[in-house]
């Protein structure tokens, strides 16, 4: 689902029912808005995501028309999210993922690109949030009886 679909008020279409291309409607503002959200995300669940940023030299590879695009659009999970990060860079944010995977997702990616849309370079960088030391007040031990006071 996109970040438009899930700021607006109505019910979202099924996966299948929506456009691959309606994810990749970020300018690099709002993708880094996006990389924001799923790190807090990720601070909460405790759980990595990688973030996959590759460089091209043609700048036509990056129009959301670009076969390129299409490639990266129809490859990713509907889970993961990719945008525009500079004038030369998309990323994509794939949660609830390792290093290596990402590094398996990223050729995977560049080998079905023609050889003249395949990005310069192609960066990883996996964020593990740190084990909080903080309790999880949300969890309770003992079982709640009727009439607790649920607020502390």
């Amino acid at each position: 689902m996109s970040v438009d679909s899930m700021l607006r008020a109505t019910r979202p279409q099924p996966a299948h029912e929506q456009s691959r291309h309606e994810c990749y409607r970020f300018v690099a503002k709002d993708f880094q808005k996006v990389l924001e959200h799923e790190r807090l995300r990720s601070d909460r669940s405790q759980l990595p995501f990688s973030l996959i940023l590759m460089r091209f030299a043609n700048r036509e590879s990056l129009q959301p028309d670009s076969v390129a695009v299409h490639v990266i659009m129809h490859r990713i999970r509907v889970t993961d999210e990719a945008g525009i990060v500079s004038d030369d860079r998309l990323g994509i944010i794939a949660p609830y993922t390792r290093r290596g995977d990402a590094q398996i997702l990223a050729k995977d990616l560049v080998s079905l690109m023609p050889a003249t849309m395949r990005p310069t370079s192609t960066e990883i960088h996996e964020y593990v949030p740190a084990q909080s030391d903080r309790p999880n007040k949300s969890r309770r031990e003992e079982p709640i009886s009727s009439g607790e006071e649920l607020i502390d």
